[in-house]
């Protein structure tokens, strides 16, 4: 990221009382990160879909955030609630967000650890070297709205989708819920990563349809997370 943007939304957080590394030798991937963190801590709390391990708890810890997370694969969920169970702000719920409620949804898992699992087959064409589809695991398909309140995430208002594909399905079954989010950090592709999954453009029309707006754009056939933050901000 050039110099110039990186200060334009520098200047832009501190009207928030939005703060990150001040280093002018930041990496672009740092900066992102910091940012995203930045933005957990203006929320007070998070929704983390997508939550594998719960590789990102201990940066929550430190900043006394309230977190919860989804994790769809049962025998990966076991680790990360085991992982939780020092944190007392943190808690998980086991189950594969979608659209829709309904029962028996092939959920395809992969060889890194389930890392990129997803509602989707891997595209031929995805780009990873090594990385393949190993099983289908059928699971029950729930809405966010099903299992959650506005009351129960009115306090994690910083919500972070990485559900590999399937994050417009996420989005659409939050329905109102969506209101209560302040900010995303939404993993976003400009390339065919899984069949049917979705494309950044189809994704950015969406929220922008719904008050967001986005910080940057993934890289031409980039794979990335991206922030958006609501228009009145």
């Amino acid at each position: 990221m050039q110099t110039k943007v990186k200060l334009t939304i520098k200047l832009f957080l501190k009207k928030f009382n939005i703060y990150i590394s001040r280093s002018p030798i930041i990496s672009l991937t740092q900066f992102r990160n910091d940012l995203n963190l930045a933005f957990c801590k203006s929320a007070g709390g998070v929704l983390h879909i997508g939550g594998h391990f719960g590789q990102e708890r201990f940066a929550y810890k430190e900043l006394g955030l309230r977190v919860i997370w989804f994790e769809a694969q049962p025998s990966i969920f076991e680790i990360l609630e085991k992982n939780l169970e020092s944190i007392r702000e943190q808690h998980a719920i086991c189950a594969l967000l979608g659209e829709m409620d309904t029962e028996n949804v092939p959920f395809y898992l992969t060889n890194n650890e389930g890392a990129s699992s997803s509602l989707f087959r891997l595209s031929e064409k995805h780009g990873f070297r090594g990385l393949a589809n190993t099983s289908i695991e059928n699971s029950d398909m729930k809405r966010l709205d099903s299992l959650l309140t506005i009351e129960d995430i009115s306090l994690h208002r910083h919500w972070i989708l990485d559900v590999q594909g399937a994050e417009l399905q996420v989005l659409k079954g939050a329905g109102d819920l969506l209101n209560s989010c302040t900010s995303l950090s939404v993993e976003s592709s400009s390339r065919e990563i899984y069949n049917g999954g979705v494309q950044f453009s189809d994704l950015c029309s969406y929220l922008n349809a719904h008050g967001f707006i986005q910080l940057w754009e993934p890289s031409p056939d980039g794979h990335e997370d991206v922030i958006f933050i609501r228009k009145s901000y």
